[in-house]
């Protein structure tokens, strides 16, 4: 019997499931803000070098403003939406009775 390494096995795994299900309906927004830092100064010369290394996603020539060593910069959000819905038409698009 041969032994299916883990990278084989997830791999089966994943084409099985990609075959079996029908479609997907999934709903998503997108966040355009390329960083915190620069979406507070409401992209005021967010093209010219400054404290933050975001700078270099308008400008790569400001990276020489990044300091010595190794410099990281992280930017998290956290979204809870709420929906209420409360339908009065039916599935044909009449109105429902009461």
């Amino acid at each position: 019997m041969m032994r299916l390494n883990g990278a084989a096995m997830l791999c089966g795994v994943a084409i099985i499931f990609s075959v079996s299900y029908d479609d997907a309906a999934a709903g998503g927004f997108a966040l355009r803000e390329q960083s915190s830092y620069y979406q507070g100064m409401s992209f005021a010369g967010n093209a010219t070098s400054g404290p933050s290394i975001s700078s270099v996603f308008w400008n790569p020539a400001t990276i020489t403003g990044a300091g010595d060593g190794f410099t990281v910069e992280a930017h998290n959000s956290l979204i809870l939406p709420q929906a209420k819905m409360n339908g009065t038409f039916t599935r044909a698009g009449g109105r429902r009775p009461g």
